[in-house]
């Protein structure tokens, strides 16, 4: 049997996505707000006009730090200041449950008010209409 037909194709296949996950996403509109139903005096989470949802946490000693929003985990990164920030895809309008996973532990996110649903208690992202400004 000849293996290099099939060593070739595996080798483009391969390449191929490596070529795809080096392709740059723009950044996301900087129009940040709270999310209305975030704690008292609490600026994270956040929802831009693109309805993406940003999350901040200081966890110095974490090695991983994911939002998990909508069925699909979105990894922070770690600033200078131990505090670890990052974005999801443009999600829909309306309320999400949503939470942090640190270093694999699932845990709500302490800026968020607690909604109880689905049998357990959880945080909670309102991504505002299309209609609402952002301008606010």
């Amino acid at each position: 049997m000849n293996t290099k037909p099939f060593v070739l194709a595996l080798a483009v296949l391969s390449g191929s996505g490596i070529c795809l996950a080096q392709i740059n996403e723009p950044a996301p509109a900087d129009d940040w707000k709270p999310s209305a139903i975030n704690q008292s005096g609490k600026q994270y989470p956040q929802v831009n006009s693109e309805r993406r949802v940003r999350v901040r946490i200081v966890a110095p000693s974490a090695q991983s730090v994911q939002l998990d929003i909508g069925g699909k985990k979105y990894p922070l990164t770690k600033g200078d200041d131990s505090a670890w920030d990052g974005y999801s895809a443009p999600q829909d309008e309306g309320f999400h449950y949503h939470q942090l996973n640190i270093d694999g532990a699932s845990l709500p996110d302490p800026g968020s008010l607690y909604f109880y649903g689905a049998s357990r208690w959880g945080s909670g992202v309102e991504i505002p209409s299309h209609d609402e400004d952002f301008t606010r």
